[in-house]
């Protein structure tokens, strides 16, 4: 329900930013997408946390040009992921979001926690290279096509 929620915004944002325009001379939407697994005390704090409890944890996200965000739950093999979904339109000028949240049941603490991304762009298509939580780099993982991070204390 979600990703047909985000496909729709990003749908309407692409609609509205071509509206007195030819087509070809939109930019191209480009989605930019974080996946998160976060073990705490070696458990998944995020089988007990709902989805507005996690969207309310975030103090800030990329909020300029036409930037749809949303954070949304991924069940692979019965664990809990979250995936953190930026849309825009045009494509960011830069090669970093940053995310800030703040959430105890997430993370055992009442600090401000900073996920960044890093992506490489070449073209019209762009790869993640890098993701950082407190300024520590995450190793990436792959399970099939999903890649994933790791968040643990």
């Amino acid at each position: 329900m979600i990703k047909e929620l985000t496909s729709i915004l990003l749908l309407t944002l692409f609609l509205f930013n071509s509206c007195g325009k030819n087509i070809v001379d939109t930019d191209i939407p480009q989605m930019y997408v974080l996946n998160l697994k976060v073990e705490l005390n070696g458990k998944n704090p995020l089988d007990s946390l709902s989805l507005p409890q996690i969207k309310e944890s975030f103090l800030s996200w990329p909020k300029e040009q036409k930037t749809v965000f949303n954070a949304e739950f991924v069940t692979l093999e019965g664990e809990k992921f979250l995936s953190l979904v930026t849309n825009t339109i045009p494509p960011m000028k830069y090669n970093e979001i940053s995310y800030t949240i703040n959430n105890h049941e997430l993370f055992g603490d009442d600090k401000d926690h900073v996920v960044v991304g890093k992506w490489n762009k070449e073209g019209n298509s762009i790869k993640l290279t890098e993701i950082l939580f407190d300024g520590d780099q995450l190793r990436t993982n792959q399970y099939g096509n999903f890649e994933y991070s790791i968040i643990s204390n």
